[in-house]
């Protein structure tokens, strides 16, 4: 199973088990998370699935671990073009700050 949208997670998980020699194929592909947990809780197998550092399981039969090495990809942003509000002004300002070189 796997999660998508398929332009991103899914190329980036093709690429990151074939950089490691191994091409396994997705027997399930859904976009909606909970549905996926669902499924891996009822012993249909495993995901790979964006970390939500904000949500614990709420199921007990799930285990999620880091991967190894770590699968990044890269995040656009998107906002109303024109004048900037504050708060979205606010949040830009933090993000180019946090923006690694």
């Amino acid at each position: 199973m796997r999660s998508l949208p398929r332009l991103a997670t899914s190329g980036l998980t093709t690429e990151w088990f074939s950089a490691a020699g191994q091409h396994p194929t997705p027997r399930i592909q859904l976009n909606y998370s909970d549905a996926i947990k669902s499924l891996v809780a009822a012993g249909y197998g495993a995901a790979l699935l964006p970390q939500e550092p904000s949500r614990s399981s709420a199921d007990a039969r799930i285990v999620t671990r880091a991967l190894r090495p770590a699968l990044w990809r890269q995040l656009g942003l998107a906002f109303r073009a024109g004048t900037v509000e504050r708060p979205t002004q606010y949040v830009l300002d933090v993000l180019r700050s946090l923006r690694l070189s």
